[in-house]
């Protein structure tokens, strides 16, 4: 018939979702980052602790480097496997573990420190008390999230929002509030009144280049998602991009 002699048309052509996209390398970067600002506490930790219980006579003088070196990595084993520097890789300001993954951490710490001193490997003359694993671990719980936020706050990414609807507004009032990310600004060639717009989609690559973006959050812009596909195709490697 002349319907099956008529050629069929091309299917039309589909536009792939934007799905986000999460750069392994940075969330372990975030994971070592903590890691090492938590090994940097839990030391000061140690030497105040060896400090206050030597100052009411629980031991005899300060702890010596072996024992507080075995001390840190107890408590940074211990918070490790509490799940301390465990990530997730779907959020954009995700911070590494959360307050009872840490406190779980110490928890175990002390007893992992006081058990590992005691070890013919790590023997030392002087070895972690008890008593001492608790101070460390009480000086800890403040001397953790301190460093934390100190490192966050220094280390904070710079984040720019693609849209300035109802979305878009929600993100960045809740990410404002974040440590860890510092909102730079929004895009949208129709931007909201009260919004801080730095200029329109078609600048999206020269915007982030010049205010030093990290992460680009598109928050339901009104444009064409094969539009926006295309803005987001024209960033450089540095930036991430999440839907």
């Amino acid at each position: 018939s002349d319907l099956l002699r008529k050629p069929l048309a091309p299917p039309p052509a589909r536009i792939p979702p934007l799905a986000p996209e999460v750069r392994p390398g940075r969330t372990h970067r975030q994971s070592l980052t903590f890691l090492t600002s938590d090994a940097v506490a839990i030391a000061a930790s140690a030497f105040a602790a060896a400090a206050l219980a030597s100052a009411v006579g629980v031991s005899s003088g300060s702890l010596g480097w072996r024992p507080v070196a075995v001390g840190v990595v107890s408590f940074l084993s211990a918070l490790a496997v509490s799940g301390a520097y465990r990530r997730s890789k779907g959020l954009v300001a995700s911070g590494a573990g959360d307050g009872r993954s840490i406190w779980n951490g110490l928890v175990l710490g002390v007893v992992l420190a006081s058990l590992a001193s005691r070890a013919p490997v790590v023997a030392a003359p002087e070895e972690v008390r008890l008593e001492q694993a608790l101070l460390i671990a009480l000086f800890s719980v403040i001397s953790i999230p301190a460093a934390r936020l100190v490192v966050g706050w220094m280390t904070a990414r710079r984040l720019l929002i693609l849209g300035t609807g109802t979305v878009a507004l929600t993100v960045a009032a809740r990410l404002q509030h974040t440590p860890r990310m510092r909102v730079v600004g929004m895009v949208d060639d129709q931007p909201r009144d009260g919004a801080g717009v730095l200029g329109p989609p078609e600048e999206l690559a020269h915007l982030c280049a010049r205010h030093a973006v990290d992460d680009l959050v598109v928050a339901f812009s009104e444009r064409p998602e094969r539009e926006t596909l295309e803005l987001l195709r024209g960033l450089g490697p540095n930036v991430s991009v999440s839907v």
